[in-house]
């Protein structure tokens, strides 16, 4: 039996596939907010100007690169 593919899961994975690939994607966002806070702090030691921000920040400054990377995708029709 083949499984058709729809994005990193398929129809037919197993609950154990779904939980280890949400652990793995929240883990991953986590780490690339934590990136960002780190370069915005690296940018606010350089110039002042640039206001540092805060962890919860950085998270919700990547959810919304990764929404407007979804819309883009989905305009472009990849």
């Amino acid at each position: 039996m083949s499984r058709r593919t729809a994005g990193p899961l398929t129809t037919q994975s197993s609950k154990a596939e779904v939980v280890g690939y949400l652990i793995g994607a929240v883990t991953a966002q986590a780490f690339i907010a934590w990136l960002v806070m780190l370069t915005i702090g690296a940018l606010h030691s350089a110039y002042p100007e640039v206001e540092p921000i805060g962890y919860g920040a950085s998270v919700l400054a990547v959810l919304a690169m990764n929404l407007v990377a979804a819309l883009i995708r989905k305009a472009l029709g990849k």
